[in-house]
């Protein structure tokens, strides 16, 4: 896991600034191409990504493998909450913690989501991506979050 793909107390206003200003960020790194901004913004109108587990509010955006140029996992605490939309029953959520997916072989797609879902119900482990303040800590939890080998995460 690279700890540059970690951005802790992050200042956005919104879910699109979020995405605005990570699609830039990830295009200048060459982790996606130029389609990747406005393919993500899609599929999260489309298919909402917000998530709901004990004690905490998540969000996983991810968006087609054609336009990701580079695998990786990108984790995002913004200093304030961000507004999304449940999975299943479009409900708000507010993002306390985003994990963003950059899943280059669509094949690893379904194992990465699986190995991060079932981690998300550790608590300690969730608690602990929620205050922890160094990135080479949160790097090598975020391994943990995946099993077997961590092919989506650089």
């Amino acid at each position: 896991m690279d700890t540059s793909l970690i951005f802790l107390d992050a200042d956005f206003a919104s879910k699109d600034e979020l995405f605005e200003t990570m699609s830039g960020w990830l295009l200048e790194h060459g982790y996606v191409n130029d389609t990747y901004q406005g393919a993500l913004a899609r599929r999260e109108r489309q298919f909402p990504t917000g998530l709901k587990i004990p004690g905490h509010q998540l969000a996983i955006p991810h968006t087609d493998s054609e336009c990701i140029e580079r695998p990786g996992l990108v984790f995002i605490r913004p200093r304030k909450p961000l507004a999304f939309q449940e999975m299943c029953s479009g409900d708000p959520v507010d993002a306390e913690m985003i994990f963003i997916l950059l899943v280059k072989n669509k094949s690893d797609q379904m194992p990465l989501l699986s190995g991060l879902m079932s981690r998300f119900n550790d608590r300690a482990l969730m608690d602990r991506l929620s205050s922890e303040k160094k990135p080479e800590v949160i790097a090598e939890l975020l391994k943990s979050c995946v099993k077997g080998d961590a092919v989506c995460l650089s």
